[in-house]
């Protein structure tokens, strides 16, 4: 037994030489010299290329007329959603419900084009666009309402949904969540 007592007090020395010229022997790591604190903005595909409303229903009319539609379905809106809307009543994207030829569909319109989701539920009320008040319209009527309990200093999400004859703004700030609805052809705040 006292022959191994040398042994592993050797081992043990080697075990601490080994350990401490492992972090001695490196390197430090190199840090830039510019720090960046607090937060900072995040830039999204959405802050490159947003779609007015406009530019939205002329590209929903193209697509309808191009796509191959027999039996004619597919030219009523019953659903609309501005995602991510700015003040200026641009989104990121915009997202259109049909009855199409396989059933009710989303058409989701963006940066990228068209995307269409199937098999998904829609009011049954027709929205006419061209009589509602345009998401642009309706933004700048009701500025103050929309601005009032806004935090400062938050970014700021805005989602607009139609359907049924009323408009539903949703902003989120922060943890924050907050909804207005208006009406659809007349653009005053629902209380």
């Amino acid at each position: 037994m006292r022959r191994n007592i040398p042994i592993v007090f050797t081992i043990v020395v080697l075990g601490a030489f080994i350990l401490s010229g492992a972090c001695i022997g490196q390197e430090p790591i190199k840090q830039s010299s510019q720090q960046d604190q607090g937060l900072s903005q995040v830039t999204t595909i959405g802050d490159i290329h947003r779609i007015g409303f406009e530019e939205a229903t002329t590209n929903l009319r193209e697509y309808q007329s191009g796509s191959t539609n027999a039996t004619g379905s597919g030219k009523n809106v019953y659903y609309m959603l501005s995602r991510d809307v700015d003040d200026t009543g641009k989104a990121s994207s915009w997202i259109f419900g049909i009855s199409g030829d396989n059933g009710p569909e989303f058409l989701v319109n963006d940066v990228n084009g068209w995307t269409t989701i199937e098999n998904v539920s829609l009011p049954s009320e027709v929205i006419f666009l061209d009589t509602i008040v345009t998401p642009e319209n309706l933004l700048k009527q009701n500025k103050a309402a929309i601005s009032g309990n806004q935090s400062t200093g938050v970014n700021l999400r805005m989602d607009l949904t139609l359907q049924k004859g009323v408009y539903t703004l949703k902003s989120t700030s922060g943890s924050s969540v907050r909804s207005l609805m208006f009406n659809a052809t007349t653009g005053a705040l629902i209380t």
